[in-house]
């Protein structure tokens, strides 16, 4: 009877090792990995071979390996001879009732490529997309239609971000027995920005910049536009000018600050017939004595509308940042009697990032008797493991009770209350009872266990929304330095449909801590 007692034991712990060791091994191959493990995604292109003449509609066929789902893709267009690409149709998933045109929103769509990413959650994505292509002919003649598949091009997996390979593409063949005369141009979007975007201000003076909105192409125009600026509670934002255009009918409706959440909405209506080019106003800041370190003026909204746009034209987002000197409050980075030092783990980081070397963070210390949560900038340095390192310096007293307020550069804040924090699954971690006991001098945590959750991206405003997602897919397939900065979230060089798949995974947690 003892032995058999003992038999069964060993075989439950038996049973409970294997079946922790395939979650983890799940875990780690399937969700926390950047790429589809030798898994190409097969396009397929129907009919192959075809004469026609003006147009002709062809079936771009995106097909997953067997047991994987489809959340993204980015596909450019290739055609020689007489073929073009004259316009393309929402991609189509076939379901028991019929074909879905619902499960795709467009990122990019142009005839040179197009990108379109889910919302879905995992088991609701397709393991099959069709896309309808609608091929031209320039000329009469043979040509050839296929799919760019070197980068940005891209299909991604489910929301963890896992990323197919592309297998041989079969191009099609076809003959054009006429010509059409077809083509469409895109519309071209506006930008918000400061000029200028930096300066050094001494504390206790101030400093003015221009907010600007402009880059509309010739015809577009703004009847109206309603703007949110972010700054410090304590770094006041003013803005003295009223009218916008030079007869007085376009004016400042609303200019308000708000000192408790630091910013200040302005509005800007057009009465009458008159409809402005481009907006222009002097903003100036006064930055308090007791601020030291680097801050930033951001846009956290920006709705910009005109009669070509009545639902709001398409905007990029820029930044003012600016130095402080002279200052006699806080300690900077790694000042103060406490010093805060950190290895941290990003969301989507599965290689050495190509685009920084470093990233700003902010670091935050609350417990049950401070009234509010005081706050260090610091700059943290990756290493060959996708890990992140830096310190910043409080003082604050001695004892235990504390949580750590960790907020990356494109991520939710994350609240972290216990020194040897651990989650089993990305963006799981919970708590709001402090556990950690800081000491004067130095206090190492090693939270790399605890994944930082992307999303919130600049101007951040604490929330993984529709803007985020707008921003990932105005910059797809861009690389240029603003792009990056702005939507970049795993740091490879492009935004590409892994950002979006990523900023994804974070929609069901949405609110930093």
């Amino acid at each position: 009877m003892e032995f058999t007692t003992k038999f069964k034991v060993l075989i439950i712990g038996i049973v409970i090792f294997l079946t922790t060791f395939l979650i983890a091994f799940f875990i780690n191959k399937y969700v926390l990995q950047g790429k589809a493990s030798g898994t190409d995604i097969a396009i397929v292109i129907a009919p192959e071979t075809s004469t026609f003449e003006g147009t002709k509609e062809v079936n771009l066929v995106l097909q997953a390996p067997s047991g994987t789902k489809i959340s993204a893709f980015n596909l450019g267009f290739k055609t020689t001879g007489s073929i073009s690409v004259r316009d393309s149709r929402d991609p189509k998933v076939m379901s028991s009732t019929g074909e879905d045109t619902s499960v795709f929103t467009p990122l990019v769509k142009s005839k040179e490529r197009i990108a379109y990413g889910s919302l879905k959650g995992d088991s609701d994505l397709p393991q099959e997309v069709v896309i309808p292509i609608v091929l031209g002919c320039d000329g009469v003649g043979g040509g050839t239609f296929t799919i760019d598949t070197t980068p940005p091009s891209q299909a991604v997996g489910t929301v963890s971000g896992a990323e197919f390979t592309f297998g041989t593409v079969r191009p099609g063949n076809y003959t054009c027995s006429k010509a059409d005369g077809g083509g469409s141009t895109l519309p071209v979007g506006i930008g918000a920005h400061f000029s200028p975007a930096t300066a050094t201000i001494a504390t206790g003076q101030s400093s003015t910049t221009n907010f600007i909105i402009d880059g509309f192409i010739t015809g577009q125009k703004v009847s109206s536009f309603d703007v949110t600026l972010q700054s410090l509670p304590n770094a006041q934002l003013t803005v003295s000018q009223t009218s916008l255009s030079p007869d007085g009918s376009c004016q400042l409706a609303v200019n308000t600050w708000d000192p408790s959440a630091g910013t200040l909405r302005l509005v800007g209506i057009c009465k009458n017939t008159t409809l402005l080019d481009s907006v222009l106003l002097p903003v100036t800041i006064k930055v308090p004595s007791t601020l030291t370190g680097a801050s930033k003026i951001q846009i956290s909204k920006l709705e910009v509308v005109g009669p070509q746009a009545p639902t709001g034209y398409t905007a990029s987002k820029g930044e003012f940042s600016y130095s402080t000197t002279g200052g006699t409050g806080g300690p900077p980075a790694g000042g103060g009697n406490t010093h805060i030092i950190l290895t941290l783990r990003l969301q989507g980081i599965q290689a050495k990032p190509k685009s920084v070397s470093s990233l700003a963070f902010r670091i935050g210390l609350t417990n049950k008797t401070m009234d509010a949560p005081v706050y260090q900038n610091g700059t943290f340095t990756t290493d060959d493991k996708r890990l992140f390192h830096g310190n910043v310096g409080f003082n604050v007293p001695s004892g235990g009770g504390y949580c750590i307020l960790i907020k990356g550069p494109m991520h939710l804040q994350k609240k972290i209350c216990d020194a040897g924090a651990t989650e089993t699954f990305p963006g799981t971690y919970k708590s709001d009872k402090g556990q950690i006991t800081l000491n004067s001098g130095d206090n190492t945590f090693d939270f790399s266990k605890v994944y930082m959750m992307s999303c919130d991206l600049p101007a951040q405003d604490g929330i993984c929304n529709a803007y985020d997602m707008s921003l990932i897919r105005n910059f797809l397939g861009h690389s240029e330095a603003d792009a990056l900065k702005a939507a970049d979230i795993n740091g490879d060089g492009v935004v590409n449909g892994t950002d979006w798949a990523l900023a994804i995974a974070s929609l069901s947690i949405k609110l930093d801590d």
